[in-house]
């Protein structure tokens, strides 16, 4: 059997959006992908298509994103490929609740278009096991790295029950299919699931699923593509159907094909928009000639640009934003994100001469020493001002002592 992982549809993202023509370009590219997805599919003989979890962008899809994922569905049930999916954190509005993806089952009428619960299913002799997303409301109550740690041995105690289930329907295969982070799953900025921002990502250990003795685990959520096991069992992401924003400019956008045949997989390229990030630290006049003549020598035509900088606020008029613009411009891209400047103030070094040790004239003196802006007449000027003060700071303080 030769089983598709696809990628997460987040039908569909509208960042960096615009119209042409009349019709959003992101809606375009979506359906452009799921058309190349599909003809790969058939190409490629697959049997079955794992969609795992975040057929949308939020839990309250519009219609039109629906249809479109129920009709996308339809097309490979009309091609002879079997569809079989879960739901995923985008998925979900609350605890028990329904979800827009079981509208999609609904309309297909095929209960294993969406799992929403722990599940078991065979197709041939390939046994299918369902481990969507889902909220802990009895979880939650605890500390959230206690919760998520108790949380992860619930799901993993739940995979080997359902291992166990299928193993005794004697079938050929067992796949897992999940919408979970993974230990050692990295993301597009480079960081493993383990270290998240919020700090509260349930993570699966890696180590206890290989144990399990699955023999592929086909897994969604996370959007850069990647294969943590090679083989018994084949553990593996396939991402995203489009790149959400700038910060995953650099993630392929495909599928793994898996063949449990041979156990062998294989991953196909599929055509979302490319995007480019340009990024200087611009230090001398140079270094902005040297950002447009990158822009100017760069492909990036029909692509979504994105371009930032960093320069000291003393500096800034070595920049031209329009400038940087105009060359973007003539790169004839397909929607420009953004032009981002950063300024930066210097940092002025801390004279370490300069402690509480010192007197005040003393440490004056030292300070308009240090300041290129004060002449040596001016410095006079501020000092005398400075011993008339301080004598008459102290005479006063000598009169309220004597009226004490």
């Amino acid at each position: 059997m030769r089983i598709a992982l696809a990628p997460d549809l987040h039908c569909f993202y509208t960042t960096y959006d615009k119209q042409v023509d009349g019709e959003s370009v992101r809606k375009k590219e979506w359906k452009n992908t799921a058309k190349a997805f599909l003809k790969t599919c058939k190409e490629q003989r697959a049997d079955v298509v794992v969609f795992p979890g975040d057929y949308f962008t939020n839990p309250k899809p519009s219609a039109e994103n629906v249809l479109m994922v129920s009709s996308l569905f339809a097309s490979f049930k009309k091609a002879g490929i079997e569809v079989v999916g879960i739901a995923g954190n985008h998925d979900i509005s609350g605890i028990g609740k329904k979800t827009m993806n079981d509208v999609v089952s609904a309309i297909g009428g095929e209960k294993k278009w969406c799992y929403s619960t722990f599940d078991t299913m065979v197709i041939g002799n390939v046994g299918f096991a369902f481990l969507p997303y889902m909220k802990a409301p009895a979880i939650t109550a605890y500390n959230p790295d206690f919760s998520n740690m108790e949380l992860s041995e619930h799901l993993i105690k739940n995979c080997a029950t359902m291992k166990a289930t299928l193993d005794e329907a004697k079938v050929s295969k067992t796949i897992l299919v999940g919408h979970w982070s993974i230990q050692g799953a990295v993301t597009s900025s480079g960081k493993t699931m383990e270290h998240t921002v919020n700090g509260i990502e349930t993570v699966l250990p890696l180590g206890d699923l290989v144990g399990q003795g699955w023999d592929a685990c086909l897994f969604g959520h996370i959007h850069k593509p990647q294969v943590l096991s090679e083989s018994k069992p084949f553990i593996a992401y396939s991402g995203c159907f489009q790149r959400i924003n700038i910060g995953e400019a650099l993630d392929d956008r495909g599928f793994y094909m898996y063949d449990t045949g041979t156990d062998q997989h294989q991953f196909f390229n599929l055509p979302a928009i490319k995007m480019k990030a340009f990024s200087k630290e611009i230090t001398t006049a140079d270094s902005f000639d040297s950002l447009i003549k990158e822009i100017g020598n760069t492909d990036f035509k029909d692509k979504i640009v994105y371009a930032k900088y960093t320069v000291n606020k003393d500096h800034f008029d070595w920049v031209n934003k329009r400038e940087v613009l105009k060359a973007l411009e003539k790169g004839e891209p397909l929607n420009i994100a953004g032009i981002a400047p950063k300024i930066i103030e210097e940092a002025r070094q801390r004279d370490i001469t300069l402690t509480e040790a010192l007197d005040g004239e003393t440490a004056l003196r030292k300070w308009l020493g240090a300041k290129d802006s004060i002449d040596e007449k001016q410095a006079g000027k501020v000092m005398q001002l400075f011993k008339k003060y301080s004598e008459e700071l102290v005479e006063n303080q000598d009169d309220e002592r004597a009226e004490g």
